[in-house]
């Protein structure tokens, strides 16, 4: 009975270690597309117009998901520029512009890894731990 014991206790001391291996493993490497690098976050504009902001694995390359809403309660197109910077705790930074364009009412549009336009260069490391960097977004920077 005591042997039984033991056995069954060793058997789930393996499944779990490998198990944690398994999971160390696929978050160092890039594994598949839509790969969530760095959570979505949300700004919004004072007009309403809402930004998501995310880091994604395309093809292996870190890329920068957006994604953007028009709600204005004045139920009008906004038209606006953003500025997207993405920093981490090293001072090293990427920055991305989004010139003017008019975002029309109740339109969503998302990017995806199929039609990315801003892939990230290689400034920051996305291998290591994601949470120490930042995003922040400036609306009409051009103005």
């Amino acid at each position: 009975m005591k042997n039984n014991y033991l056995f069954f206790v060793c058997l789930i001391l393996i499944i779990v270690r490998i198990s944690s291996q398994e999971q160390t493993n696929s978050s160092t490497t890039f594994s598949q597309n839509d790969d969530i690098l760095y959570p979505a976050i949300s700004f919004e504009h004072p007009l309403h117009l809402d930004v998501f902001v995310s880091v994604v694995n395309c093809d292996g390359i870190p890329s920068l998901r957006i994604g953007t809403f028009n709600e204005s309660r004045a139920r009008k197109d906004i038209v606006t520029s953003f500025q997207i910077t993405i920093s981490d705790e090293n001072g090293k930074s990427e920055v991305f512009n989004f010139p003017n364009k008019n975002y029309k009412f109740g339109e969503m549009l998302i990017s995806n890894c199929s039609n990315l336009t801003q892939k990230l260069v290689s400034t920051l490391n996305w291998r290591t731990d994601n949470s120490t960097k930042k995003i922040k977004l400036k609306f009409d920077y051009e103005n």
